[in-house]
């Protein structure tokens, strides 16, 4: 599903106009990025929750066979929830269960 889709069935599914499904669309992804740049996670229950990763400085070979220092840094991540997670194993656990 691409955002334009996404908006599109925010919309139909709340009952609201494609253009303020697009604004809040739009006003979400500036609360998370801004959020989660100034170093707190955002926590979505039973969806995901986005956060930053630190990375350690390391040393690392590239196809070269060089080794090369990759600096420390900050990655934006999303992890998605356990209840989810269990909820799709389930449903993959019926299925394979229903094909037999």
């Amino acid at each position: 599903m691409t955002q334009k889709e996404f908006i599109r069935a925010l919309a139909f599914e709340s009952r609201i106009s494609d253009a303020m499904a697009r604004k809040i669309v739009q006003y979400f992804k500036r609360v998370v990025r801004r959020t989660v740049e100034d170093g707190e996670a955002v926590q979505l229950t039973g969806l995901c929750e986005f956060r930053l990763r630190h990375l350690a400085a390391r040393q690392v070979q590239i196809p070269s066979g060089e080794r090369i220092e990759m600096p420390a840094m900050d990655l934006p991540v999303c992890r998605v929830s356990q209840s989810w997670r269990d909820e799709c194993k389930a449903r993959a656990k019926v299925a394979q269960a229903s094909s037999l």
